[in-house]
């Protein structure tokens, strides 16, 4: 999984009032910023870790609470950037000399092999939170998605608000996923006052879409929440580079729905429109 997240703004915390064994399954995110009475409820796995104290600070200066940290291994190497930016260096190119003789192949660009289009269509999901569901919910979904679409990219986007108590669950085989790439991105409607910044977010960079091009990949399946909590108009700006990006590299984007905040199940389906 390749993640973007400004790590110098979060602390990964577990509450002692739940004690060591039932915490080591769940981190608690928290802003360094916040109390601990403002928790953020977004919820993460961790398969191993080591635990030691941290003694918060109330926001009055006095002592607070004892809390349980974890140095989970998964996220050791978030990035510390102040905001996603492009990769810098060129893609590469593993199926330049490659030649599916199969009409309904290409090849895939991330390890050369041809295969069924459908098969290979990345996936793009922008949610800021998903509370409508059980975490069994999303486990079950992540893994019949894997099951059918073993090789499609997925690429979950996170247009977070500053001091929310948004959750958004990410299962433990969706943070281990090698073909999944996570990032928090701007709230385009609110300016300046996005916590990421700059405002647009470029998320074609940001989900590694520049391997892509109308001559091995034509489409990208899109799932953009706006069951309330975020609308099209919370993204716009992003949504426009977006769809001028894909446009430029020759790709269409086949948008997928669902008014339930259920990020996973739309994806559930072909990607490719039936000739």
């Amino acid at each position: 999984m390749h993640f973007s997240i400004p790590l110098t703004n979060y602390l990964l915390l577990a509450s002692s009032w739940g004690g060591l064994a039932q915490e080591q399954e769940s981190i608690k995110r928290l802003r360094k910023t916040d109390t601990i009475s403002d928790r953020v409820a977004t919820y993460l796995r961790a398969d191993s870790g080591t635990a030691r104290k941290l003694e918060l600070l109330d926001s009055d200066g006095t002592e607070g609470e004892l809390w349980n940290m974890y140095v989970v291994e998964q996220i050791a190497s978030l990035s510390t950037a102040p905001s996603p930016s492009p990769p810098t260096t060129e893609p590469p190119r593993r199926c330049e000399d490659v030649d599916c003789t199969n009409l309904e192949e290409r090849c895939d660009p991330l390890d050369g092999v041809c295969k069924l289009l459908d098969s290979i269509v990345p996936c793009i999901a922008i949610i800021d939170e998903s509370d409508n569901f059980p975490d069994s919910h999303f486990d079950a979904q992540w893994t019949t998605f894997r099951a059918d679409y073993p090789d499609r990219p997925f690429c979950l986007l996170r247009p977070i608000r500053d001091n929310s108590l948004d959750r958004l669950y990410l299962p433990p085989p969706f943070l281990n996923d090698t073909r999944v790439t996570y990032a928090e991105v701007s709230r385009d409607d609110l300016g300046t006052n996005s916590l990421i910044q700059p405002v647009p977010t470029d998320w074609f960079s940001i989900c590694g879409f520049s391997i892509y091009n109308g001559t091995t990949v034509e489409f990208i399946g899109m799932f953009l929440d706006t069951s309330g909590s975020m609308t099209e108009s919370t993204v716009s700006e992003s949504l426009a580079l977006f769809e001028e990006n894909a446009a430029d590299a020759g790709l269409t984007i086949e948008q997928v729905f669902n008014t339930r905040e259920d990020w996973i199940t739309p994806f559930l389906t072909t990607l490719v429109p039936s000739s």
